[in-house]
């Protein structure tokens, strides 16, 4: 943070310096027009009426393994870039590069051809907040709960449920990043300071949490306890995140201190291999309600 001092010029307006660094890189001159805005006790300044954010284009060669393919596409993907390029002799690769754009969140292939695949992102990043992709999740993971319980789902469905999840979990990141460069956006979306890292924490954890729900859904035929100790976790669940959405400290505690009880739900669970295979990815489960509770606390201060 830079302080700067106010400069009294004329008998009614008062002057504050730039910093050259912010001119520089939003290419200002004088004369310019630069928009301002106030907020409560701030006053935020923007180099346009609207932030625009510029085309940027990622190109990678077909001779990439799919491995490596995956991991720089989502790479560029989080780091902002609009247009996924691959080039080269694309034809063995095309459903390989097919498969990893599905997991990118608005993303569509627009042309392919015989040496060259363009996929572009068609996000309207002003309609989405990672706060609005965690309710989304947030739902998801309550049909997962509910399914387990009932024994509805098969292992599948719930393979492709956590794949959504992974595929929202990675957008709220790309967003989340987007806000660090781009104050405009993150004061629109209410992602500012502390909050930008809380958030982050809580997508984490509820990730996670899908991700122990599908392990849990593995374990087919689920005897009557389980289902109770399924229906006592979900009802666990809906307090934390009722606590989450009301910022509510007194409840998260509440929740918080309920951790111990709850892993000795699990203990009592005989330790053969189907049991093992059941109780160990609800302990995860627990863990992170716990760290979800913690995060509730740190927003209520």
């Amino acid at each position: 943070m830079e302080t700067r001092s106010i400069v009294k010029s004329g008998p009614s307006s008062y002057v504050v310096s730039l910093p050259l660094k912010w001119i520089k890189s939003n290419r200002l001159r004088k004369g310019d027009n630069i928009f301002i805005e106030e907020k409560d006790n701030k006053i935020i300044c923007s180099s346009s009426a609207k932030s625009e954010d510029p085309e940027r284009s990622f190109r990678i060669d077909a001779s990439s393994t799919k491995d490596v393919l995956e991991r720089m596409l989502k790479s560029a993907y989080l780091g902002g870039y609009h247009t996924f390029i691959l080039e080269g002799e694309v034809k063995n690769k095309a459903k390989e590069f097919r498969e990893i754009i599905d997991q990118l969140v608005a993303v569509e292939i627009m042309e392919q051809g015989g040496q060259r695949i363009i996929a572009h992102e068609l996000l309207d990043k002003s309609k989405n907040s990672p706060d609005k992709i965690l309710k989304r999740i947030d739902m998801i993971i309550r049909g997962m709960f509910e399914d387990l319980a009932s024994e509805n789902g098969l292992y599948q469905n719930f393979v492709e449920r956590d794949k959504d999840v992974n595929r929202l979990h990675l957008l709220a990141e790309r967003l989340v990043l987007h806000a660090y460069s781009n104050p405009g956006y993150a004061e629109e979306v209410s992602l500012t300071g502390f909050n930008i890292v809380l958030d982050t924490k809580a997508l984490d954890f509820l990730e996670i949490i899908a991700d122990g729900l599908k392990e849990c859904s593995k374990v087919s035929d689920l005897q009557k306890r389980n289902k109770e100790l399924i229906g006592k976790l979900r009802k666990r669940y809906l307090e934390v995140m009722d606590a989450y959405y009301k910022r509510d400290a007194k409840a998260a505690v509440s929740c918080s201190c309920k951790t111990k009880e709850a892993l000795s739900w699990i203990e009592e669970y005989p330790k053969t291999v189907q049991g093992i295979e059941f109780i160990m990815p609800l302990r995860t489960v627990i863990l992170m309600l716990d760290e979800l509770s913690l995060v509730i606390l740190n927003k209520s201060t």
